[in-house]
């Protein structure tokens, strides 16, 4: 009898199966956890590679800027560490909003300053991030040139399914399911990193992270719900 092809799929409660490749717009994935999904070179993860079949790999050239692939380090599974010092990995991404970004991650540390968890912009300037602020350094903001919203609470040191909506005044951050609108701006991404701004401005983030999902379009209730029910069920959040 054939395999039952269950590879990159979580089965509920109620035994729906799901695969971000069924997610329409979906721009990019990327799961540390599958051999397929990381290339490793001297120093550490050199591509972390997108797994949707666009090509959006994330990528570091500088040996000693690359996170370490972390093997069994959350529920099991294969995770990239970054150092918080200048471990850094990003790929270009032009995208006016709305756009979506969820994530598996979790902060180890908190900063000495503020400190880029997910980029889509350089820092100087109108930058357009998911930073943790200096004075509140366990909290947690979507900013996008001119204004932020949240924030949100990522001080305990757990694994987290957190969420980004990008959408101008309908924009949404979530962590677990606990969701903070607001208005940041309507600023689009130039870059999608992770580590660091897009322009490796030293405010690089400890960070863990064990998947990435980027979605073209704004991501309704309902996604959102199914993308994190799937990151928790699998990452053991």
């Amino acid at each position: 009898m054939p395999a039952l092809g269950l590879a990159n799929c979580i089965v509920t409660p109620r035994g729906t199966r799901f695969s971000p490749l069924a997610l329409a717009n979906l721009a990019a994935w990327y799961d540390v956890s599958q051999a397929a999904g990381v290339t490793t070179g001297t120093g550490g993860i050199s591509s972390l590679n997108d797994l949707s079949g666009n090509g959006r790999h994330l990528t570091q050239a500088t040996s000693t800027k690359r996170p370490a692939l972390t093997t069994a380090g959350q529920n099991g599974l294969d995770v990239a560490t970054f150092d918080g010092v200048d471990d850094f990995l990003s790929v270009t991404w032009t995208r006016s909003q709305p756009f979506s970004v969820f994530a598996a991650l979790k902060v180890r540390a908190n900063a000495g300053g503020s400190s880029t968890l997910i980029g889509f912009n350089t820092w100087a300037g109108s930058g357009c991030y998911l930073y943790m602020s200096t004075g509140l350094r366990t909290l947690t903001y979507l900013w996008c040139g001119s204004a932020s919203i949240g924030p949100i609470d990522m001080s305990s040191g757990n694994f987290a399914a957190v969420g980004i909506v990008a959408n101008g005044a309908s924009s949404v951050i979530l962590r677990n399911g606990t969701e903070t609108t607001g208005n940041p701006s309507t600023l689009g991404a130039v870059a999608f990193s992770l580590g660091d701004a897009t322009d490796e401005g030293s405010v690089n983030s400890a960070i863990t992270v064990g998947e990435v999902i980027l979605i073209e379009a704004a991501a309704s209730a309902s996604v959102r719900e199914q993308i994190k029910n799937y990151l928790c069920g699998k990452w053991g959040i």
